[in-house]
């Protein structure tokens, strides 16, 4: 009760972040299009995923994508095993996309993990568009409805931005100045390019002013806070009235934007 669900959606960005999204969006009972510029999942590190996720775990962000993990492992038909700490093997486990492959699977990537929440939220009827770009979004009356991409115009109830750095072309129609910056931070044995914001944080808000529009930027280096950036984004959708940030057509110095996981 007082949770909207039936919900178009759309999602700019394949990463952590927006596979994340789209995926706790479609539990959560919405239509879900994800538009990514490239290839989804294209920068992923292709590292085991013990390695994606780290040791630090005493941010509220990183606790929240720890109890996420084992209820979303059962959901893509994994049988993993905690070996030591966040250590994680098969159990002689097929996964979603070594299925597809034919292949077996000894060992979690993270590039793997992401690729089997893109095909599981697009066989349950998830659109996915890759190689599209989204040139500007659409606003009606204060709100924004959807976006304008070189394939043409998406109309949504919600627009999720969660294009990494890309999301700062962005900031000029919805009123913010986010600061953000890419490091090229390793993953395992894999170097990846991360968004970062000022405060080192992910960044998941509403802006006041700009209904219809969520920002959701950065998951730390820590890959297990996307889950949680993606739970909360799935939230935010859910109950409109949360998450309401700050003043319209006002850019907020960095540093005075809410963050997630604070």
């Amino acid at each position: 009760m007082g949770k909207y669900v039936g919900l178009d959606v759309i999602i700019i960005g394949g990463g952590a972040v927006g596979v994340s999204s789209a995926y706790f969006l479609q539990q959560a009972g919405m239509r879900v299009t994800l538009i990514e510029q490239s290839r989804v999942g294209a920068n992923a590190p292709r590292a085991p995923f013990v390695d994606c996720v780290g040791d630090e775990l005493s941010t509220d962000l990183a606790k929240r994508g720890k109890e996420l993990l084992f209820p979303l492992f059962e959901d893509l038909g994994y049988n993993m095993r905690l070996v030591s700490r966040f250590c994680f093997t098969s159990q002689s486990t097929i996964t979603a996309n070594s299925v597809r492959r034919g292949t077996r699977a000894d060992e979690l990537l993270m590039h793997d993990m992401l690729m089997d929440m893109k095909n599981i939220v697009n066989d349950r009827g998830g659109r996915i568009f890759e190689g599209l770009q989204v040139s500007e979004l659409m606003v009606s009356g204060g709100k924004v409805v959807g976006v304008s991409t070189t394939g043409g115009q998406f109309l949504a109830d919600e627009t999720v931005i969660a294009a990494g750095v890309l999301s700062a072309r962005f900031e000029g129609c919805l009123g913010l100045d986010l600061k953000l910056k890419e490091e090229r931070v390793a993953a395992g044995d894999d170097m990846v390019n991360v968004p970062i914001t000022p405060l080192g944080k992910p960044y998941v808000v509403r802006p006041a002013g700009k209904p219809g529009a969520i920002m959701a930027v950065g998951h730390d280096v820590n890959a297990i806070c996307a889950l949680a950036v993606g739970r909360q984004v799935a939230e935010l959708v859910s109950c409109p009235v949360a998450g309401s940030g700050f003043e319209p057509g006002v850019k907020m110095p960095a540093q005075e934007i809410p963050w997630a996981g604070v």
